[in-house]
């Protein structure tokens, strides 16, 4: 029973990534397959299917962070890490190799980072900045996100909020 809850919980957490990554088609996708389980929560997935009825204009961005703020605290590990994971994929086109989320950091390691950074700076800049938020909503403190290419190596970019920003810091650690 705990695995397939765990199962639901990381695909929730995924099709949350994806909103949060801006690709409604594979959120959509991912809901669909959460629904499937019987472990899913139907308020949950009726909360993500509204946000995602939302047609693309000024309301999807106020109905995708009303989901994600009702959402994301209650997500366990697992399903937080599989959002992140999600949601950095889509943002950047590279889904890192390890995520990993403290009391009030994530920290991602993504080997292709360097290479990416060069002609997606903005992508990558813009996925933690998304992190820093998630982290935040999640703690409901100030966060930060902090990207390297390995887990010995130096920080590549680093994104920062704190509940009383209107919008992410990111720049250079």
């Amino acid at each position: 029973d705990k695995m397939r809850r765990a199962k639901a919980q990381a695909l929730l957490g995924r099709a949350l990534g994806a909103i949060a990554g801006g690709d409604a088609s594979g959120a959509a996708t991912i809901l669909a397959e959460y629904q499937k389980l019987p472990s899913s929560e139907s308020a949950r997935a009726d909360g993500l299917r509204q946000a995602l009825a939302v047609q693309p204009d000024t309301r999807t961005r106020g109905a995708y962070q009303q989901v994600l703020e009702s959402d994301v605290p209650g997500l366990d590990h697992n399903a937080f890490v599989a959002m992140l994971t999600q949601m950095m994929s889509d943002t950047t086109g590279s889904a890192p190799e390890s995520v990993i989320v403290s009391d009030r950091d994530v920290e991602m390691e993504d080997k292709t980072a360097p290479a990416g950074m060069k002609t997606a700076l903005d992508g990558y800049a813009n996925a933690l900045g998304k992190a820093a938020w998630l982290m935040s909503i999640r703690c409901r403190c100030d966060a930060t996100a902090r990207l390297s290419a390995d887990s010995a190596g130096q920080t590549l970019i680093e994104g920062r909020f704190a509940p009383s920003f209107t919008k992410p810091q990111v720049g250079l650690p």
